[in-house]
C-alpha cells in the first residue's frame, strides 16, 4: 500500500520595542553577548550582540565571510566561540556538556542550505529523523520501524509542506524545492522552539525560493517559533522578517525592524 494512502491526510545596536518589552519580561530566547571566533589569524567575529525575542522572526544579512554561518553554529556551540556568552532558551550554552547540552540542542532545529537528506531514503524516513533530538534508536531511522503514532506525526508534517503524495519516494528523485519542504518537514518533526536558517533558499531557483520562503515563513508563525535567518536575498529579509540585523566584517553594523526599511539602503551594508 503506498505511504500517502495509508496515513492520509529603532536605532542601530538597539531592539524594537515589543522585543525590548518581550527580553524584559524573560522571552528572550537568543542572547549574544561580545561574540568572538578566529579562524587562524582571521577574526571573523569581533564582539557580536544580538538578541532575539521569543516569536520574532530576525534576519540576518552581510556579505559573503561577514561571519553570518559562525555566529549561528557559535550559538548551538557546532563550533566553539573563542569569547563572549550565548544564552539560549534561558540557559548559558557554554556552561553546558553532554547530556544537557543535548537536550538544550534538541529544542533548537537547523535548516541548511544544502537540505542535508539521506538519499536512499524515503521523504517520510528523512521526515522522521527529526525525532532523534526527543528519541533516538532505529524507530527514528526507518519509518517501517517507527511507531505508528510517529509515523503519522511525519505524515502529518509532510502534509503541511505540501508532500504527503511523495512520501514514499527517495529523497535523492526529488527536486531541489521538495528536498528543502523535506527539510522543513524533518524540523517541525522535531517541534522546536528556536529555529535557525542558514540561507534556506539559496540553492533554489527564484520561483521555488519564494514558494518555499513563504512556507517556510508561515509555518514559522503558526507553530510560534522563533526565527533567526540568514539571507543574501534582501526583499527576503524585508518581507519575512521583524527585525535586520547587519554583520560587516565580523562586526554588527545595523540592529533594526524591517518596517521602513528600503532595498537601497540596505545595500550600503554590502558596499
Amino acid at each position: 500500500m503506498a505511504i500517502a494512502a495509508a496515513y492520509p491526510s529603532p536605532r542601530s545596536d538597539a531592539l524594537p520595542a515589543a522585543a525590548s518589552t518581550k527580553a524584559a519580561a524573560g522571552a528572550c530566547h537568543l542572547a549574544v553577548t561580545g561574540l568572538r571566533k578566529s579562524f587562524g589569524k582571521v577574526e571573523v567575529l569581533k564582539g557580536v550582540d544580538v538578541a532575539v525575542a521569543a516569536g520574532e522572526a530576525v534576519a540576518l544579512i552581510g556579505a559573503n565571510g561577514c561571519g553570518k554561518s559562525t555566529l549561528l553554529r557559535c550559538c548551538l556551540r557546532l563550533v566553539e566561540p573563542d569569547g563572549g556568552s550565548v544564552s539560549l532558551l534561558g540557559q548559558q550554552i557554554g556552561a553546558l556538556n553532554g547530556a544537557a547540552l543535548r537536550r538544550l540542542r534538541a529544542q533548537v532545529g537547523f535548516v541548511f542550505q544544502r537540505h542535508n537528506l539521506v538519499p536512499r531514503l524515503s521523504a517520510l524516513s528523512n521526515v522522521l529523523h527529526g525525532l532523534q533530538a526527543r528519541r533516538g534508536g532505529p524507530q527514528s531511522w526507518f519509518h517501517p520501524l517507527a511507531r505508528r503514532v510517529d509515523r503519522d506525526e511525519a505524515m502529518h508534517c509532510l502534509e503541511r509542506v505540501g508532500l504527503a503524495d511523495q512520501a514514499a519516494k527517495r529523497a535523492d528523485t526529488l527536486s531541489g524545492g521538495q528536498s528543502q519542504r523535506v527539510a522543513i518537514a524533518r524540523a517541525l518533526m522535531q517541534r522546536p522552539r528556536l529555529v535557525f536558517a542558514d540561507e534556506p533558499v539559496a540553492s533554489l531557483d527564484p520561483a521555488a525560493g519564494e514558494e518555499v520562503m513563504q512556507l517556510f515563513i508561515d509555518l514559522m508563525r503558526d507553530e510560534g517559533v522563533t526565527l533567526l535567518f540568514t539571507s543574501h536575498h534582501l526583499r527576503h529579509a524585508l518581507d519575512y522578517g521583524d527585525r535586520l540585523v547587519a554583520l560587516s566584517a565580523g562586526r554588527k553594523v545595523l540592529d533594526t525592524p524591517t518596517a521602513g526599511q528600503s532595498l537601497d539602503a540596505l545595500k550600503s551594508v554590502y558596499a
